[in-house]
């Protein structure tokens, strides 16, 4: 009896570090993968149904009074219960659907496009809405932005081109900032779709900088710029001269041209 006790108290110290840790995880892990949410709650709740079991079971070893029958059937239905869950959590978290967008390419403006600017990344020093406009005119467009998406449109005066706002709220349409890669799967799988011009709008370097770091950042630009390249796509990306410093700065000159010059203004 002492034997199976010590191990019941074992198991019990087991499982309750698990759920201390998972929930921790899921603190940590929610923010980025909020379509994750069921998974991690099963998975939460399958530890503290095996953790009940368990207490069940040690009732049984440690109590001799009269109903003890009682608390078998119940903790092999904990425990059972708990091990459904997990299996059903775990494979939800394994194989279940990630959120994703389906980004349809939309033409805001319908006309005939001013000007040529050739395929990839350009800097955009300012909000120059009508330079954006006639990069848009004719073309399928996408706008990443640190604003909310009723801002954009009003800003742009865009109404049907899709939106996605960076930020760390949960809601539609956001993306998290530390979600790079799913951003970046966002953008070239938006590029890639067909042949036909496209324009992406970046706005929010400034918070990604602060987010992600100088290093992450340029990294991904440069992954975007070499798939806007192949894909007949012009990437704007707006951002103000005083946002990094100068070899900062430099080294993003250096990479990506700035559209005002290549447009000749």
């Amino acid at each position: 009896m002492d034997c199976a006790i010590g191990v019941l108290i074992l198991s019990l110290a087991v499982m309750i570090a698990l759920t201390v840790l998972t929930m921790e995880r899921r603190r940590m892990l929610l923010p980025l993968y909020p379509e994750k949410r069921r998974a991690y709650d099963a998975v939460v709740a399958s530890f503290i149904l095996i953790s009940a079991g368990i207490v069940a079971f040690l009732v049984i070893e440690l109590w001799d009074g009269t109903g003890i029958d009682l608390w078998r059937p119940l903790g092999n239905i904990l425990i059972a219960s708990g091990l459904i869950t997990f299996a059903a959590g775990w494979f939800d978290l394994i194989h279940g659907p990630s959120r994703g967008h389906a980004v349809n390419h939309v033409v805001e403006f319908e006309g005939k496009a001013t000007g040529h600017v050739s395929p990839g990344l350009y800097l955009c020093l300012d909000h120059d809405t009508e330079a954006i406009r006639e990069l848009l005119t004719d073309r399928a467009g996408l706008v990443i932005s640190r604003y909310p998406e009723d801002v954009v449109r009003e800003r742009f005066g865009i109404e049907r081109i899709p939106v996605f706002w960076l930020t760390k709220v949960e809601g539609k349409n956001t993306i998290n900032p530390h979600r790079l890669e799913y951003l970046t799967q966002l953008i070239v799988s938006f590029m890639g779709r067909d042949k036909r011009p496209k324009t992406v709008l970046l706005d929010g370097m400034e918070y990604l900088n602060i987010e992600v770091g100088f290093k992450t950042l340029f990294r991904f630009l440069t992954i975007i710029k070499d798939y806007a390249v192949l894909n007949n796509t012009i990437v704007l990306v707006v951002v103000g001269e005083d946002t990094f410093p100068e070899k900062e700065w430099a080294l993003l000159r250096r990479e990506f041209p700035v559209l005002g010059e290549v447009r000749g203004r």
